[in-house]
């Protein structure tokens, strides 16, 4: 590996940790090796260490409804952002877009709480959209929503009950989902108390119009 090449791994290594990804995804998508990684990261995290352990999988990170709604927002915005690219391979630059956008929904939507989807849950999200663990599934009532496939929840639409088939997870519908319903709901979200079914109502604006990426 040349200079040049050293240098832009260790700039996206750097750039990923930022983020807040794991090393363990740093490393993958760098090649850099974990010892360098983990130094790396304590320089960058004023000395302190990694976190270790098993990543959750897909369905471990989408576990309520309310779940489900905050998953279908943050990958419609990143297959809005990505484009056709991110069925067939992670796009970087699309998940740091999308994750930034995704935060500014959820502040505009007054959610004081800090979402269970971080860095790294985003990248496992979209890890499995790649290879198709995960799909979207668009509804009549305008909501383009996240389907994992082992999930044991009913693959229903968050917004209105409905279930709705088939899938959407091909490049073919990435110009579909982006242009036609990349918003989680046309119009509004509720977003779910999982113990008293209490909703609080999200309005978001198209996606399509809103997420202009630069």
């Amino acid at each position: 590996m040349n200079r040049l090449s050293q240098h832009a791994q260790m700039a996206l290594a750097i750039k990923l940790m930022v983020f807040g990804v794991r090393t363990s995804i740093v490393q993958l998508h760098t090649g850099i090796s974990a010892p360098i990684l983990r130094a790396l990261y304590r320089e960058i995290n004023n000395g302190e260490a990694p976190v270790s352990g098993q990543m959750s999988e897909s369905d471990g990170v989408v576990g309520t409804r309310h779940d489900v709604i905050e998953a279908s927002l943050f990958l419609n915005l990143y297959v809005h952002v990505g484009t056709e690219t991110v069925f067939r391979t992670i796009n970087i630059d699309a998940l740091i877009r999308a994750y930034s956008l995704f935060l500014e929904f959820r502040a505009e939507a007054g959610l004081a709480s800090a979402p269970k989807i971080g860095p790294t849950e985003a990248w496992i999200l979209v890890r499995d959209l790649r290879i198709r663990d995960l799909s979207l599934r668009s509804c009549e009532c305008g909501c383009t929503y996240a389907v994992v496939h082992k999930h044991r929840l009913l693959p229903r639409c968050p917004a209105c009950g409905t279930d709705n088939e088939p899938a959407i997870h091909t490049s073919e519908s990435a110009t579909r989902i982006g242009r036609s319903t990349a918003s989680v709901s046309s119009a509004r979200v509720c977003f779910s108390d999982e113990a008293d079914r209490s909703s609080k109502p999200l309005n978001v604006r198209s996606v399509s119009t809103s997420a202009n990426p630069s």
